[in-house]
């Protein structure tokens, strides 16, 4: 990065609370560009991104404005288990706020006071194409808000392996108070590592319906990065009749590595291993913690998958 700087393809894939701030202002006219075939060939032309890649979609409003309007008429409970700021993460504030609506819901079922924890993207794409700098900004505008909520007894909840992987691991050697980023990491769960938690403490309801029979897992990389165990599936196998069977291979999405013309091919060719698995398993459910992951399956064998939080939003008759 240093030698050759920052390419403006880079620039724009490196900052998705900007391109999320318009889109969630005009969603129709971003996902209209973003799936029209002259559009996507002018974009692979000028900017570089492969006009194959499905590209994640906008909504209007984000998730953020949506929660606001829904503590008003769901106040926390009044004695809480637990408190908990939900690191939204920008891929749930822009494009999947059904993972979040899920995630605050399944938390509020259990007794778990939320309040919001997102300041800005965790810098993750930065730091990814080695700009250390912006990485760093980042880590430190987010540390300075999520500090005082940890002072305040909350834990931090994030939906996102790459988000929750970036505040635990690299903040602590990237931040400016080292001190500061160790203190917020070691309060920092990822989402079903968190309510694996609560069920292990005996705080978890297990009070489930439905019958969710097969359901594959695909345990993402930047999960199994951390070290935390199978918490997904771990708790997955608590519904219902499931059967979880967990797949450990790569989706090949790598944050914005897949949507590069020149890489998008290479990245389902990464993939290939998990896409052959989950298309002769078939099962009723595929489940990944990871959105990327999930839009990369899609993108490969049509299957549509979700959020494991997702399951027990349904199990729990949330949704």
């Amino acid at each position: 990065m240093k030698e050759k700087g920052i390419s403006f393809r880079d620039k724009l894939l490196s900052d998705p609370d900007r391109a999320g701030s318009i889109g969630s202002k005009f969603p129709r006219l971003m996902n209209w560009l973003n799936s029209n075939a002259l559009s996507r060939a002018f974009m692979e032309k000028t900017v570089g991104i492969h006009r194959r890649k499905m590209l994640p979609k906008y909504h209007r409003g984000t998730f953020e404005a949506w929660f606001e309007q829904w503590r008003r008429s769901n106040p926390a409970p009044g004695q809480p288990v637990a408190k908990v700021a939900f690191y939204t993460t920008c891929l749930v504030q822009f494009n999947n706020p059904d993972i979040g609506r899920d995630a605050v819901r399944v938390l509020h079922h259990n007794k778990v006071e939320v309040a919001p924890g997102y300041k800005s993207c965790c810098g993750m794409p930065s730091f990814g194409i080695g700009d250390l700098e912006e990485a760093t900004k980042k880590a430190d505008a987010n540390l300075a808000y999520l500090l005082p909520l940890v002072d305040e007894g909350y834990d931090i909840v994030i939906p996102s392996p790459s988000c929750s992987l970036m505040v635990r691991q690299e903040y602590p050697l990237l931040a400016g108070d080292r001190d500061a980023a160790r203190k917020v990491a070691g309060h920092t769960y990822d989402l079903m590592e968190y309510l694996k938690k609560l069920s292990n403490e005996g705080k978890l309801s297990t009070e489930f319906e439905g019958e969710f029979g097969e359901i594959s897992y695909h345990l993402p990389c930047h999960l199994k990065a951390q070290n935390i165990g199978y918490k997904s599936r771990d708790v997955l196998r608590m519904l219902p009749s499931a059967r979880v069977e967990m797949v450990e291979q790569c989706s090949g999405h790598d944050g914005q590595w897949s949507m590069k013309k020149e890489y998008f091919s290479l990245s389902l060719h990464a993939g290939r291993k998990l896409f052959r698995k989950l298309e002769k398993k078939k099962s009723a459910a595929v489940v990944s913690d990871c959105a990327f992951a999930q839009m990369h399956i899609a993108q490969a064998t049509g299957q549509e998958s979700e959020h494991p939080v997702s399951l027990l939003a349904r199990a729990y008759k949330l949704k």
